[in-house]
């Protein structure tokens, strides 16, 4: 099974990699934004407002954040 996911196609992407930027530093970003986009998946999904491609894509962002994020501090030896 083949899926494409919807990277980046938004204004709202760039929040949800500053999102994953902070979540590195701070861990309860992590369970406010998965449970923010949980809720949003289960409330637009059914009205066919958001698609699973677009919700991965989210959470896609905001790992790539936190990614960078832990890069940026591992290089500096935090």
């Amino acid at each position: 099974m083949k899926m494409d996911i919807t990277v980046f196609d938004d204004f709202w992407s760039l929040g949800h990699f500053v999102i994953g930027l902070l979540a590195a530093i701070f861990p309860i970003a992590f369970i406010l934004f998965f449970a923010y986009e949980l809720l949003e998946f289960i409330y637009k999904f059914p009205r066919k407002e958001e698609h699973i491609k677009n919700f991965v894509g989210d959470l896609f962002e905001f790992l790539i954040g936190v990614a960078f994020a832990k890069l940026f501090l591992a290089f500096l030896g935090i």
